[in-house]
């Protein structure tokens, strides 16, 4: 009875985790420091609770089971503030204002606050539920009930609450929704409780707690205040919450070098870890009798984990390199059943050896009275979840930064090796034990330090020239060179930030949406990358101030050290304002501040990404404009679906007068788009063309597509109709609460189901030429969808030209019929600046650049 309460216990518990983070991740902003703000009050509410139990449960006089059920309907009550958090944090970001946000102690600070105040009290009942449950279980009658069995199931708990809220409730329910059903479980062991103690009145089998008669644990432990032993156990405890955190952090960060960037990769390493923590601890309950000595098997236990830490960036880079494919699938379960194996081969056998340590040290604390018992349970509970928070904040901010993933894992595996010769030198240790613990710490020390540094981080298949490399919670950012692309940014072995082979696309992304606007002043730029983009707004006269706004750290030094050739020193420049924050949560707090606001391609499904693609983050920048001004959001085509832009098309519309669509290039391998959301305004060609007339007067912009307003035309698609006309199948909109896009994107990623819907090559031409032909009607001004076509046709003979079709010929023909010879002739124009095949080219194929 008890197993099945702790599993359910347990599932609400990490089920609540993963909904608070997620929560305030939306609310705070996606920043790593967030995260270990989240993190740091969920845990340090656990182990308080748990502290408060230790001491108060000697002191109980019965009715345990109410308790519980008071504890588990408070966890309810006391997680509705971060269930309604986006209705009363709205108000926040406005009255705080930017500069209060940007600095580091206010905006910290206010972030802080609002975690403990939504995480910290429910955490802080949450912490208590598990020792006062088996304090109840031990009064009615269950003297022998086995502790550890009870932690095992509350553990395992936890996976199923990980794979519930990760894999069905958020991606079908959304967060709200998902946090009303986890609090069910909280109310179902509250109610059961209540039963439960009902029939024990009944009965007469509830009575007061007792306390034991002297404080001998198992083995003949001795455990009371200032024993050597229970010191022992109580720094065993933390060191093992510690190392076990720390691993986990470093562990994923190593992980995700090759797991397929999503929000699922997270959830099945975090599911693999928790699992092996569970069935360590079952292993304790079954075959080690509170008659042994922890030290022995505690030690053991260490010397292994040790081992298997130090080995385990080998055993990945051997897996990972030897030609099997880990990550690409063709479903979501073989996906996370391919990962969960690597996962399980790499870190397994560490992670179970560690996972026996505190269960074996709240096996051998086990003693036969009630309150004495769940006392000792309380406060190893506690200790523990102390050590968690500080090896969690230590391997986040120091090892990771300072060592990388590889070597990190190492020290932790250093850390174990001296757990081990701590355990030699307690109770029931040998000599031999301790000359193996200190050979064990001499080999793992000399591994760590003397081999793991030389360890790849990134692909040593790939043919990069690495640069730099970096690595936080965020992930793991190199930069490399390669003959394809140049230099460029790549985070996680699997996703290029920009790079100088496309540093004309990338200023067109910011010279477009300037020329839209007649007087653009005042500028914002959510995400800098290598620089490239922001910077291009240096070469308008008439901007006088740009923010750029990014959220990692490690990008804007890297832009600053390596691209500032390519990006016009634009990091240390006069006119710009580098912001480290969330661009939601900063433009959300800026009232009025920029004429223009232009947002960069985002991953899709790298999680929390899309939070810019929500309802609310539209709102949120729509704010931000002044009355005029306007908004462009760049869409990558060759990573959506037809469904999710026209979704994402509908979202904006909630928030701006009109949205126009343009195009940043002619390629058909990697289509992308803009929408332009203006704010109490139009897009007026009249303006434009005043726009791009100073342009061509100047040398600054060479792009031949902005010199031109018939060349300008070429880039134009339509605007509005499409987006507001919906299939009755598809989301009306994304939100912060369903998350719609991020979880689509996502599945569609780790199963595979890219090639078939990804919007590129002919798939993405066919996209574009629809969207056109839905515009075309709405348009007054003449030549626009002839111009629009006309762009379409130097697509299509770019697509021609690279399937080698005998097409080829005949569209090069048609261009050249219709394409404005005033732009062919401008002789400031530097056409290796085109966005595609050269629309006086001849009939060769064309070039990778193009």
């Amino acid at each position: 009875m008890i197993a099945a309460l702790a599993v359910v216990s347990g599932t609400a518990g990490l089920g609540h985790e993963l909904l608070w983070t997620r929560r305030l991740l939306d609310v705070l902003g996606g920043s790593s420091e967030v995260v270990a703000q989240v993190f740091g009050a969920f845990f340090l509410g656990l182990s308080l609770g748990a502290a408060a139990a230790s001491k108060l449960l000697p002191r109980s006089q019965g009715r345990a089971w109410h308790k519980l059920a008071v504890l588990e309907s408070g966890v309810v009550a006391l997680a509705i503030p971060a269930m309604t958090l986006p209705l009363w944090s709205e108000p926040l970001w406005p009255g705080l204002g930017p500069e209060a946000l940007r600095s580091g102690v206010v905006g910290t600070g206010v972030k802080l606050a609002m975690c403990l105040v939504t995480v910290f009290p429910p955490a802080l009942l949450m912490g208590a539920t598990l020792p006062v449950m088996l304090f109840a279980a031990r009064l009615r009658g269950g003297e022998q009930i086995n502790e550890t069995t009870v932690y095992a199931a509350n553990t395992l708990g936890g996976v199923l609450g990980i794979g519930l809220v990760a894999g069905v409730l958020l991606p079908w329910l959304g967060t709200t929704a998902s946090m009303q059903l986890v609090c069910a479980g909280n109310l179902f062991v509250a109610v059961a409780a209540l039963i439960i103690g009902a029939q024990a009145e009944r009965a007469g089998t509830a009575r007061p707690g007792e306390l034991p008669s002297d404080d001998a644990g198992g083995a003949g432990v001795r455990l009371g205040p200032g024993s050597r032993d229970g010191f022992a156990i109580g720094w065993l405890a933390f060191a093992s919450g510690f190392g076990v955190l720390a691993c986990e952090v470093v562990g994923l960060r190593m992980l995700m070098l090759v797991a397929t960037i999503s929000l699922y990769a997270p959830a099945v390493i975090l599911g693999v870890v928790v699992l092996a923590l569970g069935l360590a601890a079952g292993a304790v309950a079954r075959w080690l009798r509170p008659s042994q000595s922890p030290f022995v098997a505690v030690g053991a236990a260490a010397a292994v984990a040790s081992v298997g830490f130090v080995l385990a960036p080998l055993v990945f880079l051997s897996a990972t390199t030897s030609g099997y494919d880990w990550v690409t699938a063709t479903s979501s379960l073989e996906f996370a059943g391919k990962l969960a194996g690597l996962v399980a081969l790499t870190l397994g056998l560490p992670l179970i050896a560690a996972g026996v340590v505190f269960p074996a040290l709240l096996r051998v604390a086990q003693s036969h009275g009630a309150a004495a018992s769940g006392a000792r349970f309380a406060r190893l509970l506690a200790l523990n979840g102390l050590g968690a928070l500080v090896g969690a904040e230590v391997a986040h901010r120091w090892w990771l930064a300072a060592y990388g993933p590889h070597t990190a894992l190492g020290i932790v595996g250093l850390l174990y090796a001296l757990l081990a010769v701590l355990c030699s030198f307690s109770s029931g240790g040998r000599a031999r034990h301790r000359v193996v613990a200190v050979g064990c710490v001499a080999a793992v020390g000399g591994l760590t330090y003397g081999w793991l540094p030389g360890l790849p981080l990134v692909n040593p298949h790939a043919g990069f020239r690495v640069l730099s490399e970096e690595s936080s919670r965020t992930g793991t950012l190199a930069v490399v060179e390669h003959d394809d692309f140049g230099r460029a940014m790549i985070v996680d072995n699997q996703y290029i930030l920009g790079s100088t082979r496309a540093r004309y696309d990338q200023e067109r992304q910011a010279h477009l949406p300037l020329l839209l606007h007649a007087d653009p002043r005042h500028v914002a730029f959510v995400g800098v990358a290598t620089g490239v983009t922001p910077g291009a707004a240096l070469a308008h006269r008439s901007v006088e101030s740009i923010e750029a706004i990014e959220i990692s750290r490690p990008v804007v030094r890297a832009a600053a050290a390596f691209f500032e050739t390519y990006n016009r020193g634009v990091v240390d420049n006069e006119r710009v304002d580098l912001v480290v924050e969330d661009g939601r949560i900063y433009l959300g707090s800026a009232q009025e501040r920029f004429d223009v606001v232009v947002g960069d391609l985002f991953l899709p499904w790298a999680p929390g990404v899309t939070r810019l693609y929500s309802r609310e983050s539209f709102a949120a920048v729509s704010q931000a404009l002044r009355p005029g001004g306007l908004y462009c959001q760049w869409l990558p085509l060759y990573q959506l679906s037809a469904e999710q832009v026209l979704t994402v098309g509908r979202t904006m519309l909630t928030a701006f007068d009109e949205v126009a669509v343009f195009r940043n290039t002619f390629s058909s391998a990697r289509p992308v788009i803009g929408l332009v959301g203006f704010k109490q305004g139009t897009l007026d060609w009249r303006v434009v063309k005043e726009r791009v007339a100073q342009v061509a007067a100047g040398s600054e912009i060479a792009d031949p597509t902005l010199r031109h307003i018939k060349s300008f035309a070429l880039l134009y698609i339509g605007r509005t109709r499409a987006f507001a006309e919906s299939d009755p199948a598809d989301p009306d909109y994304n939100t912060l609460d369903n998350a719609w896009l991020e979880y689509d994107a996502g599945r569609m990623r780790v199963a595979g189901e890219g090639t078939s819907r990804f919007l590129y090559d002919k798939r993405g031409f066919e996209f574009q030429r629809d969207l056109i032909e839905a515009f075309a009607e709405e348009e007054s001004v003449a030549g626009l969808a002839r111009s629009a076509k006309i762009g379409m046709l130097l697509t299509a003979w770019e697509l021609a030209a690279r399937a080698g079709s005998s097409q080829q010929n005949d569209f090069r023909r048609q261009v050249q019929r219709v394409f404005p010879r005033e732009v062919v002739q401008d002789e400031l124009a530097d056409w290796s600046q085109w966005p595609g095949i050269r629309p006086l080219a001849d009939a060769d194929p064309p070039t990778a650049r193009q």
